[in-house]
C-alpha cells in the first residue's frame, strides 16, 4: 500500500527564517513536489490521513493539473508589441504525470485559432510561448481569446488578450 507524506514548511516568524514562499510534498518513493505559494489558488486539507480512503482523497488531489494565468496579459505593452516585433504571451501549466497534452486557442465566438496539436509529455511544469499567430501563421486582431489545456481527460480554461 503506498502512503503518502506531506511536509509543509511554512515560516510565519521572519525573525528566524524569514517569509517562506513553498510547500513541499514528498513521497514516500522519494519522488519531490514543491509548489509556489503564490501559485496555488486553494488548497483544503481535512484531517491527517489516517486511513486508506483519506490517503486516497489526498492522492486525488495531486492528480489534478494546474493551468497557471498567462504571462503578459494583455500580450503587449504602451500599445507596442513585445519582443520580435510580434505580441507574445507564455502559457504555463503542470501535470502530475506523464500524458497527453494539448493547447488550444479560441477566439470570442468559439471559433479555434491555434492548436498546438497532442503531444505526450512527461510530469512536471511546462510552457509554451504563443505568438500571436493562428494556425496559418496570420497575426491574430486585437481581442479577447480563450486557452484550453487538455490533459488526458480533463481541461482547464484561462482568458488571454492582446492589445495592439
Amino acid at each position: 500500500m503506498k502512503t503518502l507524506t506531506i511536509i509543509f514548511f511554512l515560516a510565519y516568524a521572519s525573525i528566524c527564517f524569514g517569509q517562506a514562499n513553498s510547500i513541499i510534498i514528498q513521497l514516500n518513493n522519494g519522488t519531490i513536489y514543491t509548489y509556489q505559494i503564490p501559485d496555488i489558488k486553494e488548497m483544503t486539507i481535512s484531517g491527517i490521513p489516517t486511513g486508506i480512503k483519506d490517503i486516497q482523497s489526498v492522492q486525488n488531489v495531486l492528480k489534478t493539473f494546474t493551468l497557471y494565468q498567462n504571462y503578459p496579459n494583455p500580450f503587449s505593452v504602451n500599445g507596442r508589441s513585445t519582443a520580435g516585433g510580434n505580441p507574445s504571451t507564455t502559457i504555463k501549466y503542470e501535470i502530475p504525470s506523464s500524458g497527453a497534452v494539448a493547447i488550444n486557442i479560441y477566439d470570442i465566438r468559439g471559433r479555434l485559432i491555434y492548436s498546438s496539436g497532442i503531444s505526450s509529455q512527461q510530469a512536471g511544469r511546462h510552457a509554451l510561448l504563443w505568438n500571436g499567430r493562428n494556425n496559418s501563421g496570420v497575426p491574430v486582431p486585437s481581442g479577447t481569446y480563450f486557452c484550453r489545456v487538455l490533459y488526458n481527460d480533463s481541461f482547464q480554461t484561462n482568458k488571454l488578450l492582446i492589445v495592439k
